[in-house]
């Protein structure tokens, strides 16, 4: 799943440099959506969107989708959205 390569921490254990070329993407894109000089086109930003490249963490956004896709597979089995409250807290 894209959803999840994209979503690189900058604290990349497993592949710093990566973490750090992500981080440094991202700075771009802020740079670029400020209008100030970088070197983010608009073809490399869609590329990178293409794969569902996160731009920004919001917080609390990460569990939000966690528990959103939780809600999603409960529904896809049961057919509705009938959870407990005590399980599914969005």
């Amino acid at each position: 799943m894209f959803h999840q390569i994209a979503n690189v921490p900058q604290q990349y254990s497993k592949n710093h440099p990566l973490g750090i070329w992500v981080n440094k993407q991202r700075m771009e894109k802020k740079a670029k959506d400020g209008g100030k000089p970088t070197s983010m086109t608009d073809d490399k930003a869609q590329l990178l969107e293409d794969v569902g490249f996160v731009w920004a963490k919001r917080k609390g956004q990460a569990a939000w989708e966690e528990k959103f896709h939780e809600l999603q597979g409960y529904w896809q089995k049961t057919g509705n959205c009938k959870t407990d409250q005590l399980l599914f807290v969005i």
